[in-house]
């Protein structure tokens, strides 16, 4: 299990790899063809196969919560039920634009901010 920091530097990560996006329709699921959303790249890849074996691949990430329990999202991700689905929110908006020729960085910029925000409080 990563912290909180260490969970946002690896979404970046991932994203500036090309690791995050959706199916060709747009969709977003915790994975999908060796792709993450921007929730979902902070599972291992056990919770991977435990989600998709529950059926939750495509769920929201409350409805996740409502599965898996708070506390267990909250460990491995280091934020809050509401932090999550706000980021699901950002990366959501940013697959549907897929094959528009629009590229977004809406996503990109509001984990910077949330990282720039959790640095300035490590001082």
């Amino acid at each position: 299990m990563r912290t909180r920091l260490q969970n946002l530097k690896h979404i970046l990560k991932q994203y500036t790899k090309g690791n995050l996006g959706a199916n060709v329709a747009g969709a977003c699921y915790y994975e999908h063809n060796g792709k993450n959303c921007g929730v979902g790249c902070m599972f291992s890849a056990a919770q991977i196969r435990d989600l998709k074996a529950r059926g939750l691949n495509g769920m929201s990430i409350e409805y996740v919560t409502a599965e898996i329990g708070e506390k267990n999202i909250e460990a491995v991700t280091g934020m809050s039920l509401d932090e999550l689905g706000t980021m699901q929110a950002h990366h959501d908006t940013a697959t549907a634009r897929i094959g528009t020729g629009h590229p977004d960085t809406d996503f990109y910029r509001y984990v910077t901010r949330l990282l720039d925000a959790e640095q300035a409080k490590k001082g």
